[in-house]
């Protein structure tokens, strides 16, 4: 429901029209709705929130543009390092943003990965650490179009560097954003970013906001009455009336298709003696 409140915010309030002020040439379900809840009780480790300075106990929400997720299916690995090579095997990819671009990927890991990881003695910046030094692509697996456009993005990395050169998936250890999330299985998720932007971590305010006045609430009323249709306030006044069980909606809809169905018969029947047609 979250996710889909700010697509529709982006769509309806700021305009965001496919082909116009949205120009990505794909997309993904994610346009639909795109959000998910960290599973803080299944976790060993502190929430990301913690980890960027917010109270334990507050509640925020973290931003990023992101890519579609990437599973990763290791039902057999025991170990950490043996989970590694399921991890950056599927991170490490050439057509990924972050290869070249930098920003920040997130790594969802599973309770029972989590688990795996944790319960050899592994922290969370551990993860960090040794996910990043595994998740390399070497210079020759990029066409050699590719590698002359990236060098003038990114000269120190990819401008003049031998073949066998390997370059990480983002620019440190840091930049990995790891939570836990999801229920039992072993599956993981890693989700790539747009590349050269920042996640944005915000505490959400929950107390309930002040109590409106009747004066306020009046003129609330009065404003949304004026921008709706004659026969929705209609349709509304004989809902409230007591005259029909039906939702406004619902009656509006009613009246106008019991409208078409008698000037159908109308127009059908012959007309009665003694009267021109």
């Amino acid at each position: 429901m979250i996710g889909r409140a700010v697509r529709l915010v982006l769509q309806n309030v700021g305009g965001a029209r496919p082909g116009h002020e949205d120009r990505a040439t794909l997309g993904h379900p994610g346009k639909f709705t795109y959000c998910l809840a960290e599973n803080e009780a299944a976790s060993p480790w502190a929430p990301l929130h913690v980890e960027r300075g917010f109270a334990a106990g507050a509640s925020c929400v973290t931003v990023c543009g992101s890519e579609a997720p990437h599973n990763v299916n290791d039902h057999g690995s025991s170990t950490p390092e043996a989970m590694l090579m399921a991890l950056a095997g599927t991170a490490a990819t050439t057509g990924s943003n972050n290869v070249y671009l930098g920003g920040e990927p997130l790594v969802i890991l599973g309770p029972e990965h989590a688990q795996t990881l944790a319960g050899s003695g592994w922290s969370k910046a551990n993860v960090k650490q040794r996910l990043w030094e595994r998740v390399r692509v070497r210079l020759d697996r990029f066409s050699a179009e590719n590698l002359a456009r990236f060098a003038t993005i990114d000269p120190a990395r990819f401008a003049g560097q031998p073949p066998g050169t390997e370059v990480a998936w983002c620019p440190a250890p840091d930049d990995l954003m790891v939570i836990v999330a999801g229920g039992p299985g072993k599956h993981s998720s890693l989700v790539p970013t747009f590349g050269a932007t920042r996640s944005v971590t915000l505490a959400i305010d929950e107390s309930p906001p002040a109590a409106a006045g009747a004066a306020d609430r009046d003129a609330h009323a009065r404003t949304t009455r004026g921008r709706r249709s004659r026969s929705a306030r209609v349709a509304e006044a004989d809902y409230r009336g007591g005259r029909t069980t039906a939702r406004p909606r619902e009656r509006s809809a009613w009246s106008m298709a019991s409208r078409r169905r008698s000037a159908a018969r109308r127009s059908t029947e012959a007309p009665p003696s003694g009267r021109r047609s």
